[in-house]
């Protein structure tokens, strides 16, 4: 007799697969979008959407009823905007989504008016339908993104957003032929642990070749690279991840963890699997987090910030806090302050200050901040622009004790070339140290 929890895996294993014609594709003319979903283009006689003031000292949030297909109109996507001011009701879901590069030319609905958003968003939003209202919260849209005050609001309330949800859908993009290869290799995995202990999980692997081809090419999701989902994930109660208009459980995705060849068990996303597990209990300091980030991608380099504050224990107090209205270097030296008041407050009295501690600090979260790829062996220092720093403003920003040790008369040419050539180096020696620093050197 099979238990429920192996029945609902086995029908979700059988019906995974669907017609391919159920979901539009831009490469199949049949299926094709219509050209005026193609541009941001407002029909004559239709009213464009704008959001209505939020009442921000009340700290409601807006959410989106998501109304089922029309059979008239399948690719109108529409729904309707409410507003509520308790974000504990735990009455929606929350997207956790790849913005993308591309402009906000897909039309859809709300409230009866036109609003743009950008591709993988207007394709979840396509695929999440049911068959009746579905309750969301989606940044895009729930947010008025060129309001910054508001902006600024709602970021710092984001972690509460996310852990209150009643659940957070994980969205990987349009449903591809892997895409479902992938999720029907994780049912398969998940029904083998219901018929073998859990205790011998080798037992999985060696019962069965298992296709781990599909599962890394999941692995290989760009959505996984984004920064924001280290927190959204992070936070979330319960977690779906959808693939087109299949889906599987989180925990599902979790369990294949100890069954894993190496090389998966150390992708991006399985990462984000062990976090989640290891969380609880732990502390989470923002240096850390900046530090195990780095590689991870944003569109806004203040958001290698801003998206990580909800996770940090230590900011919990609001001593930081997200701030659009600022410069990319007052976002780093408000980082550097309060930084350097967490290192004061945990040195005691007895113990000298370790400087090089703040500067190490600060080497590191320049490159983070002003490195396009953090990670890359690259010189992001040159694009740090001084103008706007604070020296520049005529202040100053942290007074670090240090001693001069002399200056820098001349440099000599590149290792490469002192070590390839004796006699280059000989002269340099010569000519910068012995003559310029009055310093005799040997070398035989």
């Amino acid at each position: 007799m099979e238990t429920s929890g192996q029945l609902g895996r086995r029908r979700a294993l059988e019906t995974v697969r669907r017609p391919q014609s159920e979901t539009p594709s831009t490469s199949n003319t049949d299926n094709a979008l219509p050209q005026t979903l193609e541009q941001p283009f407002v029909s004559r006689g239709e009213s464009k959407f704008s959001h209505f003031p939020l009442d921000l000292s009340q700290a409601p949030i807006r959410l989106i009823d998501l109304l089922p297909s029309r059979e008239s109109n399948p690719y109108r996507v529409e729904c309707n905007m409410i507003i509520s001011t308790s974000i504990s009701e735990r009455t929606y879901e929350a997207l956790s989504y790849e913005w993308g590069h591309s402009e906000a030319s897909k039309k859809i609905f709300i409230d009866g008016m036109s609003f743009f958003v950008r591709d993988n968003l207007w394709n979840a939003l396509y695929d999440l339908r049911e068959e009746s209202p579905r309750r969301l919260w989606i940044d895009a849209i729930c947010i008025d993104q060129q309001n910054i005050h508001e902006r600024n609001h709602q970021v710092r309330h984001m972690s509460a957003i996310y852990s209150s949800a009643h659940r957070v859908l994980v969205w990987l993009g349009q449903g591809t032929d892997q895409g479902v290869d992938a999720l029907r290799t994780i049912a398969s995995i998940n029904l083998e642990f219901e018929r073998y202990e859990r205790s011998h999980p080798n037992s999985v692997r060696h019962s069965a070749q298992v296709p781990w081809e599909p599962i890394r090419h999941m692995c290989r999701n760009s959505y996984w690279t984004r920064l924001w989902i280290v927190q959204e994930i992070g936070l979330a109660q319960n977690l779906r991840i959808h693939w087109g208009r299949d889906h599987i459980e989180w925990d599902d995705f979790a369990n294949c963890y100890q069954v894993l060849p190496n090389d998966l068990q150390r992708s991006v996303a399985f990462q984000l699997v062990r976090q989640r597990m290891a969380r609880d209990g732990l502390n989470c300091f923002l240096k850390d987090l900046l530090e195990t980030c780095k590689g991870s991608l944003c569109l806004d380099p203040r958001d290698k910030v801003c998206g990580l504050l909800g996770l940090a224990d230590d900011c919990r107090e609001g001593n930081l806090t997200a701030d659009y209205s600022k410069s990319l270097f007052d976002v780093y030296e408000d980082v550097i302050r309060f930084q350097y008041e967490n290192f004061l407050n945990g040195v005691s009295v007895t113990h000298e200050v370790d400087y090089c501690s703040i500067v190490s600090f600060s080497q590191q979260l320049q490159w983070i901040l002003w490195h396009p790829l953090a990670g890359e062996d690259e010189d992001c220092t040159a694009q740090l622009d001084l103008r706007d720093s604070p020296s520049h403003r005529g202040g100053d920003l942290i007074r670090i004790v240090g001693f001069w040790g002399g200056s820098v008369a001349s440099i000599g040419p590149e290792c490469s070339n002192e070590m390839s050539s004796r006699k280059e180096r000989d002269l340099w020696i010569k000519r910068d140290f012995h003559l310029g620093a009055g310093i005799d050197i040997r070398m035989n």
